[in-house]
């Protein structure tokens, strides 16, 4: 089963975006990823696993956005 979570906002999106994350994380996630939009790129980062994992790349603590799924 999956989730999405889309989010556009005046404010930095990625922690928001984690947080929603995890209170659907009881429906069986085998894999969590995320992107979003700053500056016209978009930044991604996927990971397998739990929502723990994404959340440990190092190339989410440094995303900007605001807006992002």
């Amino acid at each position: 089963m999956c989730g999405i979570i889309g989010i556009n906002s005046n404010k930095e999106v990625t922690s928001t975006i984690l947080n929603s994350l995890r209170k659907l994380e009881y429906r069986g996630y085998d894999s969590a990823g995320m992107a979003t939009i700053a500056k016209g790129l978009i930044n991604e980062v996927k990971s397998e696993g739990r929502v723990n994992n994404l959340e440990k790349n190092s190339i989410i603590q440094n995303m900007e956005g605001t807006i992002g799924i």
